[in-house]
Protein backbone atom coordinates (compact mmCIF):
# COMPACT_ATOMS: atom_id res chain seq x y z
CA UNK A 1 0.00 0.00 0.00
CA UNK A 2 1.17 3.51 -0.84
CA UNK A 3 1.86 5.76 2.12
CA UNK A 4 2.35 9.51 2.08
CA UNK A 5 4.84 10.88 4.54
CA UNK A 6 3.25 13.06 7.18
CA UNK A 7 3.54 16.75 6.45
CA UNK A 8 3.84 16.34 2.68
CA UNK A 9 0.49 16.42 0.90
CA UNK A 10 1.45 17.85 -2.46
CA UNK A 11 2.89 20.84 -4.23
CA UNK A 12 1.59 24.25 -3.29
CA UNK A 13 0.28 26.35 -6.14
CA UNK A 14 1.13 30.04 -6.23
CA UNK A 15 -1.88 32.36 -5.81
CA UNK A 16 -1.41 33.66 -9.36
CA UNK A 17 -1.93 30.15 -10.76
CA UNK A 18 -5.11 29.71 -8.71
CA UNK A 19 -6.36 33.10 -9.92
CA UNK A 20 -5.68 32.22 -13.55
CA UNK A 21 -7.48 28.90 -13.13
CA UNK A 22 -10.57 30.56 -11.64
CA UNK A 23 -10.71 33.48 -14.11
CA UNK A 24 -12.73 31.58 -16.78
CA UNK A 25 -15.25 30.55 -14.14
CA UNK A 26 -15.69 34.17 -13.09
CA UNK A 27 -16.11 35.31 -16.71
CA UNK A 28 -18.80 32.67 -17.38
CA UNK A 29 -20.60 33.62 -14.15
CA UNK A 30 -20.64 37.31 -15.09
CA UNK A 31 -21.81 36.53 -18.64
CA UNK A 32 -24.62 34.39 -17.23
CA UNK A 33 -25.86 36.97 -14.73
CA UNK A 34 -25.46 40.08 -16.90
CA UNK A 35 -28.81 39.75 -18.75
CA UNK A 36 -30.62 39.41 -15.44
CA UNK A 37 -28.89 42.44 -13.94
CA UNK A 38 -29.44 44.68 -16.97
CA UNK A 39 -33.11 44.38 -17.83
CA UNK A 40 -34.68 46.04 -20.82
CA UNK A 41 -36.53 49.08 -19.56
CA UNK A 42 -39.17 48.76 -22.28
CA UNK A 43 -40.38 45.52 -20.70
CA UNK A 44 -40.74 47.09 -17.26
CA UNK A 45 -44.20 48.36 -16.32
CA UNK A 46 -44.63 52.07 -16.71
CA UNK A 47 -44.51 53.88 -13.41
CA UNK A 48 -46.62 56.79 -14.67
CA UNK A 49 -49.78 54.75 -14.15
CA UNK A 50 -48.82 54.17 -10.54
CA UNK A 51 -48.18 57.89 -10.14
CA UNK A 52 -51.65 58.66 -11.53
CA UNK A 53 -53.24 56.14 -9.18
CA UNK A 54 -51.57 57.82 -6.22
CA UNK A 55 -53.35 61.13 -6.89
CA UNK A 56 -56.30 61.38 -4.52
CA UNK A 57 -58.07 64.28 -6.24
CA UNK A 58 -60.22 62.98 -9.12
CA UNK A 59 -59.63 66.01 -11.37
CA UNK A 60 -55.86 65.78 -10.95
CA UNK A 61 -55.90 62.03 -11.55
CA UNK A 62 -57.95 62.53 -14.73
CA UNK A 63 -55.51 65.19 -15.92
CA UNK A 64 -52.65 62.78 -15.29
CA UNK A 65 -54.36 60.07 -17.38
CA UNK A 66 -55.06 62.61 -20.14
CA UNK A 67 -51.38 63.57 -20.23
CA UNK A 68 -50.44 59.89 -20.55
CA UNK A 69 -52.95 59.38 -23.35
CA UNK A 70 -51.41 62.24 -25.36
CA UNK A 71 -47.93 60.70 -25.27
CA UNK A 72 -46.74 58.90 -28.37
CA UNK A 73 -46.84 55.13 -27.95
CA UNK A 74 -43.52 53.27 -28.11
CA UNK A 75 -42.68 51.47 -31.33
CA UNK A 76 -43.43 47.72 -31.19
CA UNK A 77 -40.55 45.33 -31.83
CA UNK A 78 -41.96 43.89 -35.07
CA UNK A 79 -44.53 45.20 -37.50
CA UNK A 80 -44.89 48.64 -35.96
CA UNK A 81 -45.29 50.69 -39.12
CA UNK A 82 -46.12 49.70 -42.70
CA UNK A 83 -43.23 49.56 -45.14
CA UNK A 84 -45.13 51.49 -47.82
CA UNK A 85 -47.30 54.47 -46.91
CA UNK A 86 -51.00 53.93 -47.52
CA UNK A 87 -52.92 56.51 -49.48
Amino acid sequence: MFRVRSGITGARLPPVAVGLALAPVLIVLIATLAPVAVKDTRLAPRSEFAECLAIAESQGRLACYDALAKEKLPMPAKGGEPILPSG
